[in-house]
């Protein structure tokens, strides 16, 4: 990596070097992207976005991921010139591209303002951007149709969590839980929530 990183393989002509050099980065960025993850879901925000961070400069240093991704970009711009604002939602959210999704969402909550998909993925976009207030506005929006979305509740519960707004926090982590008892995800949620509050608490 010290190696790349300095350019040794910038001139290399053999063909199974830099593959071997562009599967080892790309190995390397998944890895740090699943150790990214692992640290966003332990509340270690630090190190999540150093281990992003560090996936996005490998990904960007690997000759053969840049190309795979110029040309999936091609045929996604020929496909999503084909869909309709519904359906590039909802590739969008399975995806779970916020920011693709946001442009549909756009379109659709203009003559549709209570779409819950629509909603939900204004507020993912939001909260991908850290802006938390205007995140819970979205997420609130999708409780009017799907009032029983346990999934929509937790993250509204974790979003309130980041804002202070405990009390709020709480209601919502625990309808969630009402609707999915055993869920993991829904307990931690719970567990963070608490323990956030009683930090708060500590220092006063």
């Amino acid at each position: 990596l010290a190696l790349q990183a300095k350019g040794a393989f910038a001139g290399c002509l053999d063909p199974a070097v830099k593959g071997a050099m562009n599967s080892l980065l790309w190995r390397l960025a998944r890895m740090c992207i699943y150790r990214g993850e692992v640290a966003d879901l332990a509340g270690d925000a630090a190190t999540a976005i150093a281990e992003v961070s560090l996936a996005k400069r490998l990904n960007d240093g690997n000759e053969g991921y840049r190309r795979l991704m110029e040309n999936l970009n091609r045929n996604n711009e020929q496909l999503l010139q084909r869909l309709t604002p519904r359906e590039g939602l909802q590739l969008a959210l399975v995806r779970a591209d916020f920011a693709m999704g946001r442009a549909y969402a756009e379109t659709i909550l203009a003559a549709d303002p209570e779409n819950a998909d629509a909603n939900f993925a204004m507020g993912m976009y939001y909260l991908k951007e850290r802006q938390l207030t205007r995140a819970e506005e979205f997420l609130k929006r999708c409780l009017i149709r799907h009032p029983d979305e346990p999934a929509i509740y937790n993250n509204l519960a974790m979003l309130q969590c980041e804002l202070g707004k405990f009390d709020a926090a709480m209601v919502n982590v625990e309808k969630a839980l009402k609707l999915l008892p055993d869920s993991a995800a829904v307990l931690d949620t719970r567990k963070r929530i608490l323990e956030a509050r009683r930090k708060q608490e500590a220092t006063k």
